[in-house]
């Protein structure tokens, strides 16, 4: 290392001046045969040859390059585009001349570099295009001496100076050591990046190079640690380039070998498939989330190893062979490209909760092999009819269908277990279609707007109609019924029992909370039903031919709202 303080040292520093003055020779003389310089540019430099899909890695094969091959001009200063490299990855650090200084401060004084190697700094005159090419290219020089001279050991300062900690495996598992993981940790969660995922994967694959050097606080011991503690991580990748740099996040593999108390795991645009080892994952998670991951079957993400990516289908007796995700209960595998469920998904057997919102499903297979499934979220998919559904999902207490292209519901009329529906936005046009799903004895939620039968006059009271006495215990759309639609659905069912020529006593709808009881307005309703329950009376008396006088019941009946 040059430190400037012995004989030994003088004839680096003796070198590295003139360099500099060689380099700056040159650059006058070509001013000079040329007569003008590269246009400087108001927008910081971000073009790359080519895309990594690797991480920056020092050694002796990658050594650290760098160089300043524009300046961006701002209103009161000019930032200098220096651009690393190290083997094939790249990328773009923007400093002011005063970040330089700052820099070269700290090397002189705690690493013992000459203070004369730095470009002085000029007050007037300093925002000329000229002078800033020249700065430019001093400063490039002034760089690439001082990374030349601690090459085999890069010193903090320049390390942050570059932004080794963002970009490089060793300085950014060293970054995540010092702060003992707790990375953008929030209340009950804690934040990777598919990088910071990668470095802490492969620090227990590779391990340090000869020349690295650790203390105690970043030694990796503290990563391995911190991460035996999570319980619960969010972790975010991207197809495109990781902010300034030409690596590519979801080209990096990574794993979950370290994390072993981990029971949530929450991964939004991330590659699957870079996940090389899941079997951490399959003997504690408990919920996991693979939200816009761009899968196109659910064996992508439950059969995630390198070692079972070479199967092209999944049978029965494969099946015997493969592991089992013991623990997880919620599987959410939304806003992706699934246009079918396959046979992996029995390996899920004490799945509780899943969510395929947001594919091309156009059938519910195999979901009979779940017998603990209790919810089902399939909105915004490609689904027409589900036919023999209650012979696949007879337990089902939730159920989504939300978005998608069905015209029918007689396919849930034996779900005798659900307790909540969501049909909305489908293409239900006959109110008649209601009666399929009302006779369900448990259902309470029911929600079909958005349909083109929601569009019918009156279309609220005719649904809960079709639900006849339990129509006070519905809450239809989200909006529990009001006194005013109970008492328009005992008129209906009034006149339907006078119309049928029925003459047994219809009982007294009301609202079921208590909250919501109206005393006086019951009394009205006992009212109003006794004198519907004497026109079907009367219309019983009658004929047979003759037809009940409906318009006289209602005229009477509307007496007393």
């Amino acid at each position: 290392r040059f430190c400037g303080a012995c004989e030994d040292c003088f004839v680096p520093e003796v070198l590295l001046s003139l360099l500099v003055f060689a380099k700056t020779a040159l650059f006058l003389k070509w001013c000079c045969l040329y007569g003008e310089l590269p246009p400087l540019s108001h927008e910081p430099c971000q073009n790359f040859a080519r895309r990594s899909p690797a991480m920056a890695y020092l050694s002796e094969e990658n050594k650290l390059e760098v160089e300043i091959p524009s300046a961006t001009v701002a209103e009161d200063y000019t930032n200098y585009e220096i651009l690393v490299r190290i083997g094939p990855v790249e990328w773009f650090v923007s400093h002011r001349y005063s970040d330089f200084k700052t820099l070269h401060q700290h090397l002189t004084t705690n690493h013992g570099v000459a203070k004369h190697l730095l470009p002085p700094k000029k007050i007037i005159g300093n925002k000329d295009p000229v002078f800033i090419q020249k700065r430019r290219f001093d400063l490039q020089v002034y760089l690439q001496g001082v990374v030349a001279l601690m090459q085999q050991a890069i010193v903090d300062e320049l390390a942050e100076f570059l932004s080794l900690c963002q970009y490089e495996v060793l300085y950014l598992r060293q970054h995540l050591a010092t702060t003992h993981c707790n990375i953008r940790q929030g209340n009950d969660q804690t934040w990777y990046s598919t990088l910071e995922l990668h470095a802490i994967s492969d620090g227990q694959c590779r391990g340090l190079p000869e020349h690295a050097a650790t203390t105690t606080t970043t030694d990796f011991c503290n990563v391995a640690d911190a991460a035996g503690t999570v319980q619960k991580i969010h972790c975010s990748g991207s197809w495109e380039n990781w902010r300034r740099s030409n690596i590519i996040p979801n080209e990096l593999e990574f794993n979950f070998n370290l994390f072993k108390k981990l029971h949530t795991l929450l991964l939004r645009n991330c590659n699957v498939l870079k996940i090389n080892n899941a079997s951490t994952l399959r003997k504690t998670i408990v919920l996991l989330n693979a939200h816009a991951c761009n899968l196109t079957n659910v064996s992508d993400i439950l059969l995630c190893d390198s070692v079972h990516r070479d199967l092209t289908e999944v049978d029965d007796e494969t099946l015997k062979s493969l592991p089992k995700w013991l623990t997880l209960r919620d599987l959410n595998l939304s806003n992706n490209k699934i246009t079918s469920i396959d046979l992996s998904i029995s390996l899920c057997n004490r799945l509780e909760t899943i969510n395929l919102s947001g594919n091309k499903l156009t059938s519910l297979e195999y979901l009979t092999k779940l017998p603990y499934l209790i919810s089902v979220v399939v909105s915004n998919n490609c689904i027409v009819e589900l036919p023999d559904l209650h012979t696949r999902l007879g337990n089902l207490v939730h159920l989504d269908l939300s978005r998608n292209k069905m015209v029918s519901l007689r396919a849930l009329a034996c779900l005798y277990s659900l307790v909540s529906l969501d049909v909305s936005s489908n293409l239900v046009v006959d109110v008649n279609e209601v009666h399929h799903v009302a006779k369900l004895p448990c259902l309470e939620d029911f929600i079909l707007t958005g349909n083109p039968v929601s569009t019918i006059v009156d279309y609220r009271t005719k649904v809960m109609e079709c639900f006849g006495n339990r129509c006070s215990e519905l809450c239809l759309d989200n909006e529990r019924p009001t006194q005013r639609e109970l008492d328009k659905v005992a008129v209906l069912q009034a006149l339907r029992a006078a119309r049928e020529g029925s003459t047994c006593r219809l009982p007294t709808l009301s609202i079921a909370s208590p909250l919501s009881l109206r005393q006086s307005h019951n009394t009205s309703i006992t009212g109003l039903v006794c004198v519907c329950t004497a026109a079907s009376a009367t219309a019983a008396a009658n004929s047979v031919n003759d037809p009940p006088d409906v318009a006289t019941a209602v005229e009477e009946a509307t007496k007393f709202d």
